[in-house]
């Protein structure tokens, strides 16, 4: 969390917007979060400018799909 610089931040996202993630505390609380995949790293910001980073997530050896939306997603 706080102000770190993504090194791949000048890459064109594959993906990005927003998902909910649950907070790691002893209150599981979901928090809206805006996530950025470039090549295999995932990152999420608190806003869309992407101006604070709050994690990084390495998929190296992950594989992703994406879903259809669902009628839940509405």
């Amino acid at each position: 969390p706080g102000s770190l610089s993504s090194p791949t931040s000048m890459e064109r996202p594959l993906k990005a917007g927003w998902l909910k993630k649950q907070q790691r505390s002893l209150v599981k609380n979901w928090q809206q979060r805006y996530f950025v995949l470039r090549g295999s790293t995932l990152t999420y910001h608190k806003d869309d400018k992407e101006t604070t980073l709050q994690g990084v997530i390495q998929l190296r050896s992950s594989k992703v799909n994406e879903l259809p939306p669902s009628s839940d997603d509405t």
